[in-house]
């Protein structure tokens, strides 16, 4: 969508005794482009103990890795592992293992995503709660013991995820 480009006159009065017409500097505020980070990004990086839900996916990670992780990739790396967990299962390379279909966890895994692009608490919260939600329930329905040791895995981390988010929201 194109929006309309506003423009607006720019004064400095420290500058007015160097700029003789300050009626001549222009600027224009373009409303298309992204003010600021993702709001998972700043969630990660302000609440250390979010951080902890990446354990339940990856629990070779201690949390002095934790501490080290670039609060931009967290989230990404999780829907990775989410992603992960349900193709290959809990222990890639398992033999015996046999995928399951589970719609509710593809959704969760998409709510996950979505939620990484908000840019304010309440929708990142909404979104998360709606992955760990679906996650559950995903849980619940299969049928096999791996599947649902993985599935396991990633409604562990989003419901971690869902209380920290909730409680910095509230």
């Amino acid at each position: 969508h194109n929006l309309p480009q506003r423009t607006a006159t720019y004064h400095n009065p420290r500058m007015a005794a160097q700029d003789p017409d300050p009626a001549d500097k222009k600027y224009v505020n373009d409303d298309s482009k992204q003010a600021g980070a993702p709001y998972a990004t700043k969630f990660f990086a302000s609440d250390r103990l979010a951080r902890e839900a990446f354990t339940f996916l990856a629990p070779e990670n201690s949390s002095d890795d934790l501490v080290m992780m670039d609060p931009t990739s967290i989230g990404e790396w999780m829907f990775e592992l989410g992603e992960r967990l349900f193709e290959e299962g809990s222990l890639p390379g398992l033999p015996c293992w046999e995928k399951e279909e589970s719609p509710e966890i593809r959704q969760s895994l998409q709510y996950w995503r979505d939620s990484l692009a908000e840019e304010t608490g309440p929708a990142f919260n909404n979104l998360v709660q709606k992955s760990f939600q679906e996650a559950e329930a995903g849980f619940f329905q299969l049928g096999r013991l791996a599947p649902r040791l993985s599935a396991l895995r990633w409604a562990s981390c989003m419901c971690w995820v869902s209380q920290r988010s909730a409680a910095v929201i509230q």
